[in-house]
């Protein structure tokens, strides 16, 4: 071991080096052969967080005195893209555009396509290539949109030889502002009353539904086929006597609004039953009659049950909104 010397050159200046009897620590702590592999012949060169400055030819030399040989091998580095931005902008002239604009990659040959609600936009025009200081490259693919032309979703899609799979990127380009419903059931004595606040056809996704009486349910919203979406959130009231809930409201909120959109529903404060059962009983106490309690029992049992019915096939209906 001795008599053996492994150097490593690149652009030639010697990088490493191994003199037989220890690894000479180079300028550069990325660099490293592993000592402990040269007496089975391994004099590989490690190097570490490789940049594009690691790009070109080495040169391995073996000397076993008095013999010597030597290899060279060309380094290639590859750096992935990324779409840095994709997005609407408006031009000096007062017409828009799209831009997809995609950096880091290396080498410079690349693919980029732009989608136009869905469709590839023909008639894009790829910039020229940007150089950074890193030595990696940028570029951007823009479209001009016509004034009259307002497209819903924008995609970017990549291809370079360092991507194992095609790189994607969409967006959508409106905002959509949400209609709002509120919904009850039928009321009846001693059953709940369910309100539904019917929110819908709103982009993006984020929104906040609130119900009063600090009181809220959250539902996974559901995307239509134009990529606005839908809400649905309820609220149960249980009709009982210590339940005095005059009123009802829902209120959404979401970013296309100035100000929160409220929809109030008006409870009855007595159910018309109740009304009607209450004066029977007091009708039957001063009049004494079994026949006109009688005849009142009969009225109210008729109603109670065309109530029901009524109920049924016609679960929600539209409420008193203000």
């Amino acid at each position: 071991m001795n008599h053996l010397t492994i150097l490593w050159n690149f652009k030639g200046a010697e990088i490493a080096k191994y003199d037989g009897k220890e690894f000479k620590k180079p300028s550069d702590p990325r660099l490293t052969i592993k000592e402990d592999g040269i007496a089975d012949g391994d004099g590989s060169l490690y190097i570490d967080n490789v940049t594009l400055a690691d790009i070109g030819q080495y040169m391995c030399r073996v000397v076993y005195s008095p013999d010597q040989d030597y290899k060279l091998i060309d380094i290639t580095v590859y750096a992935r893209p990324t779409i840095k931005s994709l997005e609407k902008r408006n031009r000096t002239d007062g017409r828009e555009e799209t831009v997809c604009s995609v950096a880091g990659f290396y080498p410079n040959k690349i693919d980029i396509t732009l989608l136009i609600n869905g469709m590839v936009a023909d008639d894009s025009v790829l910039r020229p290539l940007q150089i950074s200081s890193d030595g990696t490259y940028s570029i951007n693919r823009t479209m001009t949109l016509q004034p009259n032309e307002k497209p819903n979703s924008l995609s970017c899609e990549v291809q370079h030889e360092s991507l194992p799979d095609l790189l994607k990127k969409e967006v959508s380009l409106y905002e959509a502002v949400p209609s709002v419903q509120l919904f009850s059931s039928r009321r009846r004595e001693d059953q709940e009353q369910v309100f539904l606040c019917d929110v819908r056809g709103f982009y993006p996704e984020a929104v906040t539904v609130n119900w009063l009486l600090n009181r809220r349910k959250t539902e996974i919203p559901s995307k239509n086929a134009d990529g606005s979406f839908n809400k649905e959130s309820y609220y149960r009231v249980q009709s009982s006597p210590d339940n005095q809930v005059t009123n009802i409201s829902c209120e959404v909120q979401h970013e296309t609004l100035m100000d929160p959109v409220i929809k109030t529903s008006r409870l009855p404060e007595e159910d018309e039953d109740e009304v009607g059962t209450s004066t029977s009983r007091v009708m039957a106490a001063i009049l004494g009659s079994f026949i006109v309690t009688v005849a009142v029992s009969l009225a109210v049992f008729y109603k109670k049950i065309y109530k029901e019915r009524f109920f049924d096939s016609e679960f929600v209906s539209s409420s008193s909104i203000n």
